[in-house]
């Protein structure tokens, strides 16, 4: 009995570390405002996806004195370090607009830049620009709701040659519509032609859960740039609905 009561004990202290751990590093996450927001940083090892490497460092992650938000893929002791935010106030349904400098069009193979809203890995909607490790393969961005199926995904090939665009994605209970214009305008008569677009209907779409407005740039499958060089991209603002 009194060996059968330690383990007990034993068990119950191993999960209250745990769960302390688990509390300690969500309080000293790293945070910032952007966008009149705050924003919690990524950080940590063999993490997904990828699995990559997050750094929190400001290298990585910083807000200029512009107020627009860099996220950066870098080199730094033999290890490449990728980044993250996340909003921590939730969101729900409305449109969500971020406005994007730099060339998501043109990154290497193996890196992918993504605006999307999160749940969960089966409750995601995303706007993502790779190549996904492939040379050629006749695209370099999709819009997609997960679970992963073929009817949940939009790929296509876009070129955004003045190095701005403004991507959108307006969540309703019934549809999930994508945009991507290729400036950095608003669209107050909503008569602008999208450079690429796509509207679900599907049964995947997730009801409001707690969601979160999630910004990242990382390494596929965690393999280094083929380049060999570090990757940047700035978002100069968010408009996301009232939740």
């Amino acid at each position: 009995m009194f060996q059968r009561n330690s383990t007990r004990v034993l068990l119950t202290l191993a999960a209250l570390a745990l769960l302390t751990g688990a509390a300690a590093s969500e309080a000293q996450a790293r945070t910032l405002v952007f966008s009149g927001l705050d924003w919690e940083v990524k950080s940590g090892s063999g993490r997904g996806p990828g699995p990559n490497l997050w750094s929190d460092g400001e290298e990585n992650v910083w807000v200029d004195a512009e107020g627009s938000l860099h996220l950066r893929i870098t080199y730094r002791s033999g290890e490449w370090r990728c980044a993250e935010v996340h909003t921590r106030q939730t969101t729900g349904y409305g449109l969500h607009r971020f406005y994007v400098e730099g060339r998501p069009d043109l990154l290497d193979k193996n890196v992918v830049f993504s605006p999307f809203i999160y749940m969960s890995d089966t409750e995601e909607m995303d706007i993502e620009f790779s190549r996904w490790g492939e040379e050629n393969p006749g695209f370099n961005a999709q819009m997609a709701v997960q679970p992963a199926r073929p009817e949940n995904l939009k790929r296509f090939s876009l070129r955004l040659p003045g190095g701005v665009s403004t991507q959108e994605i307006d969540w309703r209970p019934e549809s999930i519509r994508f945009r991507i214009f290729a400036d950095a305008g608003e669209d107050p008569s909503g008569r602008r032609a999208a450079a690429e677009e796509w509207t679900y209907w599907g049964g995947d779409n997730p009801a409001e859960n707690s969601a979160r407005v999630h910004i990242n740039l990382w390494l596929y499958k965690g393999a280094p740039p083929s380049d060999g060089r570090e990757s940047e991209i700035v978002v100069r603002a968010v408009d996301l609905p009232a939740f």
